[in-house]
């Protein structure tokens, strides 16, 4: 109760000085109603803090003037008791905001489903009767998810009524990055596949205009692009009336999924798992890697194979694997930091402690080649066997390129972690080392890329 009394009082103060602020300046009025839920159990106290965060959020910057829900319910008691009924669905709650005096209403549902919530908002015009815009977020159904999902759909909603005469966003459209990296190729045509100004936006936060090409950050999740009408309403009839139509969103270079994992231990990022096929053909496809030895020169080699997407990539050299990662943001790891994790700064005997090598942990040679599926696994198969911070194979599966020098010969490079074609369990110690020529490619030999911790 002192949260949402607390809470209460920062909506009243900030509420004050948005209308200070825009004193003098006609605004459009918005009354929030409470967020409804369907599946999904949320006590008042928790539904009221929601609603009341919504209702601030939509304040920010004075692009509208918000009327709470708490001014809500006073307006509708004061005009008739019977009037404030409970309202469950969105069309009770459009008849009620007739009769009150805002321009614009904001209906809010959070629905449960799957185990996961959806916050959807509606803006409504009471003038012209209709839904200018609806904005979701997906989220978790606790506390620490439905609060950042509140504050992205008032975002979303706030930037509708962005622009004033001068224009105001027409249409947003989110793209679903699925946690990857790269250049972004953003293009927005309007119907006769002419190319129109649009604004482009990563979790949130704006990177540029469309049409263009835009470097998404590390395990970004969300893409949007928000086309804007430009011009005013009575001089440039053209442009206001040009309507997004399509939108072409192509990522061009970056991980191809990748996942990051900070290393204490190395105090750099390391990728979570040893590289995928998948992910190494990524960037063959971007024209920034070379082709590894394929099912072709041996069976052994997964490159060819249409299921071996989730098996570690084989058969690459060290300046192909030096590729792949400056391509993926990252680069090699030293072998210092390789040894830093997988020994948890020398306190492990093996990445994942110190009990001996076994398929129970390692894709390895026991009972045949790769634990006897003749082969390598997918990544990540063996948990048992994840490192400290909880990487993937650091035992196992394929040798792992290092950018470090074997010795001062500088002839060999640096391999880390055995493979699946090894039994003795000395190869998977996290202090064992081995050394290849730079240009050897072999079935047992894959990559790990690193990074600057971010």
């Amino acid at each position: 109760m002192r949260r949402v009394m607390g809470l209460l009082s920062v909506v009243f103060v900030l509420g004050m000085a948005v209308m200070v602020a825009g004193a003098g300046r006609k605004r459009t009025v918005v009354a929030v109603f409470d967020i409804q839920t369907k599946f999904l159990k949320l006590s008042s106290a928790k539904r009221n803090m929601l609603t009341e965060l919504l209702g601030q959020e939509l304040g920010v910057d004075g692009i509208y003037q918000v009327m709470p829900p708490g001014d809500v319910k006073r307006s509708l008691l004061e005009q008739s008791a019977e009037s404030h009924k409970k309202c469950y669905d969105e069309k009770c709650q459009v008849e009620l905001g007739r009769q009150l005096p805002a321009n614009k209403l904001v209906t809010t549902t959070i629905m449960k489903t799957a185990g996961k919530c959806r916050v959807m908002a509606s803006l409504y015009d009471l003038r012209r009767q209709t839904t200018d815009i609806v904005a979701k977020a997906k989220c978790a159904c606790t506390e620490e998810g439905l609060v950042p999902a509140i504050e992205k759909v008032a975002a979303k909603l706030r930037a509708f009524g962005t622009g004033g005469n001068s224009g105001f966003v027409e249409e947003i459209v989110s793209v679903d990055l699925k946690e990857k990296q790269g250049a972004v190729k953003v293009s927005a045509k309007d119907g006769k596949g002419n190319d129109i100004a649009a604004e482009v936006y990563v979790d949130g936060r704006k990177l540029g205009s469309a049409p263009g090409t835009f470097k998404v950050s590390v395990c970004a999740k969300e893409l949007e692009v928000r086309h804007r009408k430009h011009g005013r309403a009575k001089k440039d009839l053209s442009i206001i009336e040009r309507k997004l139509s399509s939108i072409n969103v192509k990522l061009q270079g970056g991980g191809g999924g990748l996942q990051w994992i900070y290393s204490r231990p190395a105090g750099i990022d390391f990728t979570k798992s040893e590289v995928t096929v998948a992910q190494y053909r990524a960037c063959v496809k971007a024209g920034r890697c070379t082709k590894p030895k394929t099912k072709s020169d041996s069976k052994y080699y997964n490159w060819g194979y249409g299921d071996r997407d989730k098996h570690p990539i084989n058969g690459v050299d060290w300046n192909q694997a030096k590729s792949f990662c400056k391509w993926a943001g990252g680069r090699l790891p030293t072998e210092k930091e390789w040894e830093a994790e997988a020994s948890n700064k020398g306190s492990r005997e093996y990445p994942w402690g110190g009990a001996k090598s076994t398929c129970a942990r390692v894709v390895m040679k026991e009972g045949g080649y790769g634990c006897g599926r003749d082969s390598t696994w997918p990544v990540c198969s063996k948990a048992s066997g994840n490192s400290v911070s909880g990487l993937c194979d650091m035992g196992g599966n394929v040798w792992e390129w290092n950018s470090s020098w074997y010795d001062s010969t500088k002839k060999t490079r640096v391999v880390r972690g055995g493979s699946w074609d090894f039994d003795d369990t000395e190869f998977f110690r996290a202090s064992n080392r081995d050394r290849l020529n730079p240009s050897y490619r072999y079935n047992s030999i894959g990559l790990r890329c690193g990074r600057s911790s971010q």
